[in-house]
């Protein structure tokens, strides 16, 4: 949810053209955990912190890389109330390519239905972290569809097909997400 949290706030900032005052007073109000809540969460306020600074007036954050073409971006969180999880479907609308990042193992079929709903062909199941919460479903998916990879940070010390360190990016369609190391989260 927090890092889902930060990537609402820059696509607000985008689409809206706010200002840093306004992200930031935007995050309380909404009471985004990451912003008010969290005493981990530190390294992902600095990484929104910087590049808002570093954003000249009618830029997009991060110097263009993320967030170029709002229009065609796909989001969708979905909860698995047994786990008390959130799971992400992230996709873009131009080229049909789509992540989904910490999919549940009970609820496969619901994500791989949504997927088909929305048109949207896989081509990584994301976990952010090792998840002591709940077992995945990125296995499942991988043995029904082998072309779609598997991806995890390699301090996690899991298997997958790509093992993620900081600054890696995996980019599906006119999209990426960039890999962010924000330890201490399952430690």
């Amino acid at each position: 949810g927090n890092r889902a949290g930060v990537l609402l706030l820059l696509w607000l900032v985008k689409k809206h053209g706010y200002s840093v005052e306004t992200a930031q007073k935007l995050a309380r109000d909404c009471d985004l955990k990451f912003w008010t809540r969290c005493s981990n969460c530190g390294p992902m306020r600095e990484w929104l912190l910087a590049r808002l600074d570093r954003m000249p007036s009618g830029e997009t954050p991060c110097d263009g890389e993320i967030l170029t073409a709002v229009e065609s971006f796909v989001f969708s969180q979905l909860f698995d109330p047994e786990s008390c999880t959130f799971t992400y479907i992230v996709g873009c609308e131009s080229t049909k390519e789509a992540i989904l990042i910490d999919p549940v193992r009970e609820q496969k079929d619901r994500d791989m239905t949504m997927l088909s709903e929305l048109g949207l062909e896989l081509r990584y199941v994301v976990n952010t972290h090792a998840h002591a919460d709940h077992v995945t479903a990125g296995g499942r998916i991988r043995a029904e569809k082998p072309e779609v990879r598997t991806v995890i940070s390699k301090a996690s010390g899991a298997r997958a097909d790509v093992l993620a360190e900081a600054g890696d990016k995996v980019v599906f369609g006119n999209f990426h997400i960039e890999a962010i190391a924000t330890p201490g989260h399952t430690k």
